[in-house]
């Protein structure tokens, strides 16, 4: 087991393995975010997608940019977004 501090409260998370698909510890979120690259109209797509401890889904959000990114910095946005979501929607215990 992993300790993870959310402020002055110790919580315990259990280590994910490498699988994509395995659903996260009790009482957490796990995201998973993607991007898609339209190089003709240089646009980039990105989607976030949470599910919880049931592996259940909870929310997705897409977003659209046009832009001229490399692959590496439309990763980047795509998880940033994806950070301001679990932000906006109160969500403190999510793996990404």
């Amino acid at each position: 087991m992993q300790t993870v501090r959310e402020s002055s409260n110790p919580t315990t998370m259990p280590l994910q393995s490498n699988n994509s698909l395995e659903p996260p510890g009790y009482r957490w979120l796990k995201c998973n975010v993607d991007t898609v690259v339209h190089h003709a109209g240089g646009t980039y797509s990105i989607g976030c997608r949470f599910r919880n401890s049931e592996g259940r889904f909870v929310h997705a959000q897409p977003a659209w940019k046009d832009a001229n990114l490399t692959v590496l910095e439309g990763e980047a946005w795509a998880l940033q977004h994806a950070i301001q979501v679990a932000i906006d929607k109160g969500w403190h215990r999510v793996i990404f």
